[in-house]
């Protein structure tokens, strides 16, 4: 078992988030890339997640050259169980959701 023994951990996608489509390629996405050093340089772990799978969001890390920040790849959450409501362990300002 692995534990993370910090109580602020960032949960980041990859598309669309870490890099950006354009066409059939894609680009780092900068700017919030930079918001991911500023949690790591807190000490906050960071955990990089994806849709397409643990294996594509390991890709990109590498790509991006982070791993050195980032503290567990994995796959995009099919669920969550919790005897509450994400509302109301998560206040809407800690739920960072960044357009472009």
């Amino acid at each position: 078992m692995q534990v993370i023994n910090n109580d602020k951990v960032l949960f980041v996608d990859v598309d669309d988030t870490l890099v950006i489509w354009e066409g059939v390629g894609y680009r780092p996405h900068k700017r919030h890339i930079e918001y991911l050093y500023r949690f790591y340089e807190r000490n906050q772990p960071i955990i990089v997640w994806s849709a397409g799978g643990y294996e594509w969001a390991a890709r990109i890390v590498k790509e991006l050259g982070i791993e050195d920040i980032v503290s567990l790849v994995m796959s995009k959450p099919a669920w969550y169980m919790d005897d509450k409501k994400v509302e109301e362990f998560m206040p809407e300002a800690n739920r960072i959701y960044l357009e472009e």
